[in-house]
């Protein structure tokens, strides 16, 4: 009874923000910005893996070439 009641009022709640920002929306003022979550730490899982596999070339950056061609 109680979980019923409490998905209940975070579904009402959710609706209430909705309809907020419809009436900003619609009142031509500004809404809240629909901020997503960060994937960084998925980004630094995948450089670890990937500096481990390639820990046999050396990175030399990308002026490695333009220097490679000068005399």
């Amino acid at each position: 009874m109680v979980g019923v009641l409490l998905e209940l009022l975070a579904w009402q709640q959710k609706r209430m923000d909705e309809l907020e920002q419809a009436i900003l929306k619609l009142k031509g003022e500004t809404t809240k910005p629909d901020i997503k979550p960060s994937k960084m730490d998925e980004g630094d899982a995948k450089d670890n893996q990937e500096a481990d596999g390639d820990s046999s070339k050396p990175d030399k950056g990308r002026n490695a070439a333009k220097k490679a061609n000068l005399k």
